[in-house]
């Protein structure tokens, strides 16, 4: 439980949840279907393949006839770098997609 509230703690800060900003595109006489339709095709062209990849989580070491348990600092690295892989949105891809279709980046709330 402590490590879930570690990594929802860390992500918060971040920002890749929470009060992040969003984008919001511009682009002068286009319709709300027609930015659908280029922003639908921005994403297929942005996606990008992870391959998963598999951290053991770290164990813990006899020192001097003592067991010593692994670190947090430990046990979040391997949590973090374990990836279950897969598709996700590049985001500069996306943004460079957007533009070339003539759209304009306004951060918002």
């Amino acid at each position: 439980m402590k490590k879930c509230t570690v990594l929802v703690a860390i992500l918060m800060l971040s920002g890749v949840i929470g009060c992040a900003q969003n984008t919001t595109w511009d682009k002068p006489g286009a319709t709300q279907q027609q930015f659908n339709q280029d922003s639908y095709a921005c994403t297929q062209a942005a996606q990008q393949y992870t391959a998963p990849t598999s951290t053991p989580y770290p164990q813990g070491q006899m020192v001097s006839g003592q067991y010593v348990a692994p670190s947090w600092s430990q046990n979040l690295n391997a949590a973090l770098n374990n990836s279950s892989g897969g598709y996700s949105t590049n985001n500069n891809l996306y943004r460079g997609c957007m533009q070339s279709k003539g759209y304009s980046p306004r951060q918002g709330r």
